[in-house]
């Protein structure tokens, strides 16, 4: 089963403070530590120039109490899009993953917000290597706009950590949670800690592909459209049953009952077919019932199969969801689940040919 994945998350912050969040990552990443010494305690340049493409960093950090090092190369900065992408070389990452690259991205939104978007791609080493939504979890850094400071410096950012779990830390505890502030003129009291919860993203996107034969494409998108029953006889350990309960098989609305097996746990949903597209062979269900909602607000899986070579073709599982709160894991056993059967639905239809 291939190991390779990606998630994705994001927050939103005042669009005042997207130049500097992209500028601290792009050229300052050792201010980092000063924002947020309980994940980042030091960053150094090793090689090269800040804020250049092939320049080597190294931050120490920790996740939890351990600390950890991990040495990255900047692959790449674009700055009109303010982007920056760092790739792990060296370091304790490199003890679970072959490979991660961590993407970050300021987007606009509208005129008071814009987009902090992280992406990691990783390869894991092994089934058992942490998702690495720890990494994303450590890096919900909130930053709210200091107006009042403009006169001492061009612009200042105070910085509010909210980690899953717990209360809003704040560094400068002078500051109380209620304070008032002047936003391009506008007097205003924002109460902080709940604009920082407010501001929080439990919105995330987890992909994982996996290698099939190319004579089982055609098969496998059939089955994953409009057979979806017939995924039981190839992974019956995974998937037990899918009736029709509403609607007809292979079509935008028709509704599903599936009985799954996930982490030893028998369970039940009930998806609604959103999406199909026969051309790029994409599937997207969404879930409308059933025991994932008791974790997740939503949950849709998209699966796409998508052409390699003479011999073999891509099967992509996309998962977004949105978690009912922080303590929630993110879905990579339903996700590796998924993956596993598409290898079973291949095996299955070469040993039926």
């Amino acid at each position: 089963m291939g190991l390779k994945r990606k998630l994705e998350g994001e927050i939103e912050i005042k669009e005042a403070a997207g130049d500097v969040y992209h500028e601290i990552y792009e050229s300052r990443p050792h201010h980092v530590s000063h924002a947020a010494p309980h994940f980042v305690q030091s960053c150094d340049l090793h090689e090269g120039d800040l804020g250049k493409p092939g320049s080597v960093i190294v931050w120490k950090y920790k996740t939890g109490d351990k600390p950890l090092v991990a040495k990255n190369i900047i692959e790449e900065i674009d700055k009109e899009k303010k982007l920056v992408r760092q790739r792990c070389i060296e370091g304790d990452l490199l003890d679970e993953y072959k490979t991660i690259t961590g993407i970050c991205q300021v987007i606009p939104k509208d005129k008071e917000t814009c987009i902090v978007k992280w992406t990691f791609e990783y390869e894991k080493l092994h089934p058992g290597a942490y998702c690495a939504a720890r990494l994303l979890a450590y890096l919900r850094i909130r930053l709210v706009l200091w107006p009042s400071s403009l006169v001492e410096h061009p612009i200042r950012v105070i910085i509010y950590v909210w980690r899953p779990g717990q209360r809003l830390r704040r560094r400068d505890h002078k500051i109380k949670t209620r304070q008032q502030t002047n936003v391009d003129g506008v007097e205003s009291h924002v109460d902080l800690e709940k604009y920082c919860k407010s501001m929080s993203s439990l919105k995330r996107k987890l992909e994982g592909e996996v290698e099939i034969r190319e004579s089982a494409s055609d098969a496998h998108h059939d089955i994953v459209m409009s057979k979806p029953h017939h995924v039981s006889h190839a992974a019956s350990h995974f998937i037990q049953g899918v009736d029709l309960h509403e609607g007809d098989h292979g079509n935008v609305g028709s509704t599903h009952v599936w009985n799954y097996t996930l982490d030893g746990k028998a369970a039940v949903a009930k998806t609604v077919l959103e999406e199909m597209n026969e051309e790029k062979k994409i599937v997207k269900y969404r879930i409308i019932e059933g025991d994932l909602l008791d974790e997740y607000k939503t949950l849709a899986g998209t699966c796409q199969v998508i052409p390699k070579d003479e011999e073999n073709c891509i099967v992509r599982w996309t998962i977004e969801y949105e978690k009912l709160h922080s303590g929630i894991p993110e879905p990579s056993s339903l996700l590796d689940s998924w993956l596993e059967a598409a290898k079973h639905i291949d095996d299955h239809h070469h040993a039926n040919k």
